[in-house]
């Protein structure tokens, strides 16, 4: 049976640490595809990428994934638990994926597994909700159980990659997925180290270094040269979203006509956060003043930036989606095209190529899951200060020959 590998990321944008990623997976298990779930145009941090969805699917193609599929904005836009969830979700969905490759600060596979097993027992999860209730966060809470119950170092699940790397094994065991994990040890730069000191960058590095200077040749060589050009043309055709005043304007603006229900309703908020976001974003000039007035130590600023990402994208409640509802192509070569042949001929989920020929279901859930990605392409497209919406109806997956 071929050997298909499946990787969830943001390739925001796609570097050097993700093509080695690739190269690495086809040296452990030989001759194998790969396809990759990718966030949409916005991120797990509720910030826009970067780049574009169709962009940053091409620049992954090129460098050695062959299929690229969209990670739903209502997986894509969420906590770990969620982001995890959506990306399995479709992996599993496929029917023709044999492995998920994914990286970690700690590559111990059966000590990642321990702590996904733990965390799956029913008083596990009201003892972490009990720490929660004193303020901690949700990785704050796990690492001092785990710590005091199994003598796992707190480091351990408080590394970004660690918490994705146990979510995806969650989620694997209560799909009953027969996917086989694969962890890889992340290379050099740490997933928020914020310079680029080397050719093997952190995203958060390249991003900050382009947000300054434009695609800089410091930025350049972080990346695979074809990711390289890539953004370069989008640089030069005004593509590249790199300013965030705009983004700004309109969060504090969305904010300040909704009204606290609204908030609640479309978003992740709990427990009167949407109280306090309503009260400071009458007060706040700024989006760095309402991120810093609305943060606590139960609700750090990440959580707070995809909540108003959310309100942004979001017109009507969305959050009941236990898996995606469809397979959404962005990017294949041919051998992806093959695969998408595949998929079609064992999965029971819509596999979409050109929208306009997608044929809803009439689900309720389907619809809202589209409507909301489509919104936010259109979100995109305003804040690159394109003058054009509906932008899905119209751009087909890329075909990289």
């Amino acid at each position: 049976m071929q050997k298909i590998t499946g990787i969830i990321a943001e390739y925001n944008p796609f570097h050097n640490g993700h093509a080695w990623q690739i190269a690495e997976i086809k040296r452990r298990l030989g001759e194998t595809l790969v396809v990759a779930v990718m966030s949409g145009h916005f991120t797990q941090r509720g910030e826009p990428a970067i780049g574009g969805k169709w962009l940053r699917a091409e620049a992954a193609v090129r460098g050695g994934a062959d299929l690229v599929l969209e990670l739903p904005f209502i997986f894509a836009c969420r906590s770990a638990e969620y982001f995890a969830r959506g990306g399995v979700g479709i992996l599993n969905a496929t029917g023709i994926v044999s492995h998920l490759c994914f990286g970690a600060e700690t590559a111990d596979l059966s000590l990642l597994q321990k702590i996904a097993v733990q965390s799956l027992q029913p008083d596990f999860i009201v003892r972490a909700k009990e720490k929660m209730r004193t303020g901690c966060t949700y990785a704050r809470a796990l690492s001092e159980l785990f710590s005091s119950e199994l003598g796992v170092p707190e480091e351990v699940i408080r590394g970004a990659n660690n918490i994705l790397a146990v979510e995806y094994l969650k989620a694997l065991t209560v799909l009953q997925s027969p996917i086989q994990p694969l962890a890889i040890e992340r290379q050099a730069a740490g997933h928020l180290d914020g310079e680029i000191s080397s050719s093997i960058a952190s995203a958060t590095a390249i991003r900050r270094e382009m947000q300054k200077y434009g695609l800089s040749e410091k930025s350049c060589r972080a990346m695979p040269k074809d990711s390289a050009k890539l953004l370069a043309s989008a640089q030069e055709a005004g593509q590249l979203l790199l300013d965030g005043k705009l983004l700004q304007s309109l969060l504090l603006y969305r904010i300040r006509q909704l009204s606290p229900e609204q908030i609640k309703g479309f978003s992740d908020c709990s427990e009167g956060l949407e109280y306090r976001l309503k009260k400071t974003a009458a007060t706040s000039a700024t989006l760095e003043e309402l991120v810093l007035a609305a943060k606590s130590r139960r609700y750090p600023a990440t959580r707070i930036q995809r909540i108003l990402s959310q309100l942004l994208v979001l017109n009507a409640p969305s959050f009941s989606a236990p898996l995606p509802p469809y397979l959404r192509v962005l990017a294949f070569n041919a051998q992806g095209r093959e695969l998408i042949k595949k998929i079609r001929s064992v999965t029971v989920f819509p596999v979409i190529g050109n929208l306009p020929d997608y044929a809803s279901d009439g689900c309720p859930h389907s619809q809202l899951c589209l409507a909301a990605d489509i919104n936010a392409t259109d979100i995109y497209q305003l804040l690159l200060g394109k003058n054009l919406t509906g932008l899905d109806y119209l751009k087909p997956p890329v075909y990289v020959g």
